[in-house]
């Protein structure tokens, strides 16, 4: 049987072929369908052996000042820090080691990671297992032709670049220090450079632009669109702001940067005048079944939304892999997340299956 009549995607089929023992691989990967089929039927204790996606923080550092973010609102509760090429390849040596199970590797988090100087040895060295890759940028970076040709010959599946305005005065609103024509200039540069590998045959990424709704921007949809347009990426992406009720002023800030239509917003306002997140938490979460976090430190927490990292799992640079995703402490926050997910603090601020926070628009043919 051909490995393509399987009913796998793309990535799957890839890491069948890089594996050097495919016996072992076709096993796992019917495993790892098993599990999660058994996890949906609500078998919460079929636990795959391994992630099938890998979130890594690349660095906690970033360029801008954006004020609902943590790391630009300076009250990131980490030292700076960058993971370095070696740290990287440690942890995803563990994470295919058995093969099958791994299908998903994601550079970003709570910093800029075009600010660590290994990210494109990171994804590289990732695609060159047969993973699907994919970052997020604010846009800043791609000031000349080599990065641009480097980003499209790293071997990344998908680029996001976030532009949250249609002129400078609008994006600078949230995104302090950001520079809207050299985001535009650079976006463009990378177009190019993946126009001229795929001529020659060659694969490159997916580039997606992403604009946040908020009340300064909300008017601005339209622009927005006709901007993509003419830039000719592949998806527009509309989302909501989040704004943790964690952050310091989260009233302030609701008020500040919510859109005056909150049918654009995860949040709704209470009778007394408060914000909250739109929906009720239920019961389980994929999520914590099928990813990994892992900051730039090393370590591990259930979940992006996991910001001043209140639930660390365990530590990569000083524990295996093992030891952390199948280990008693990750197994007992799996368990209390299945039963009743507002009782777990951070999941009370999660949209997951409350409520939808991004569309996403086809722009390119």
């Amino acid at each position: 049987m051909r490995i393509a009549e399987c009913g796998w995607s793309n990535e799957e089929q890839a890491v069948f072929r890089s594996t050097r023992n495919p016996h072992s691989t076709i096993r796992n990967l019917f495993r790892r369908t098993l599990q999660k089929g058994l996890w949906k039927l609500g078998f919460h204790r079929a636990l795959p052996d391994r992630p099938s996606t890998l979130m890594v923080e690349p660095t906690n550092v970033c360029n801008l000042h954006c004020p609902a973010c943590p790391t630009g609102a300076g009250i990131l509760n980490r030292p700076p820090r960058a993971m370095s090429f070696d740290e990287f390849r440690n942890i995803l040596d563990q994470a295919l080691d058995p093969p099958g199970y791994l299908r998903r590797v994601t550079l970003f988090n709570y910093g800029e990671p075009f600010l660590c100087k290994d990210l494109l040895r990171m994804v590289r060295c990732a695609a060159d297992r047969g993973l699907e890759t994919f970052t997020s940028t604010n846009g800043q970076f791609f000031g000349g032709e080599k990065i641009a040709d480097e980003v499209v010959a790293s071997g990344l599946t998908e680029l996001l670049v976030c532009l949250d305005g249609a002129d400078q005065e609008t994006i600078s609103r949230y995104r302090k220090d950001a520079n809207f024509d050299e985001i535009l200039s650079g976006i463009r540069r990378i177009l190019a450079a993946r126009a001229l590998r795929r001529s020659s045959g060659q694969a490159a990424p997916i580039v997606e632009l992403q604009f946040i709704v908020m009340k300064h921007n909300e008017s601005q949809v339209e622009r927005m669109r006709r901007i993509e347009a003419d830039l000719g990426v592949d998806r527009f992406i509309v989302k909501t702001v989040g704004i943790s009720p964690a952050m310091p002023g989260f009233e302030r800030l609701a008020e500040e940067l919510l859109p005056a239509n909150l049918a654009d917003s995860r949040y709704e306002r209470r009778a007394d005048g408060s914000f909250a997140l739109k929906g009720e938490p239920g019961c389980g979460c994929e999520y914590v079944f099928s990813t990994l976090v892992v900051n730039s430190n090393g370590d591990v927490v259930p979940c992006c939304y996991d910001i001043h990292s209140e639930h660390v799992m365990g530590n990569l640079f000083r524990q295996s892999l093992a030891e952390i995703w199948l280990g008693e402490k990750f197994r007992d926050f799996r368990r209390r997340v299945g039963e009743r997910r507002d009782a777990v603090p951070i999941c009370r601020h999660c949209p997951e299956g409350r409520v939808a926070i991004r569309k996403e628009e086809k722009v390119s043919p």
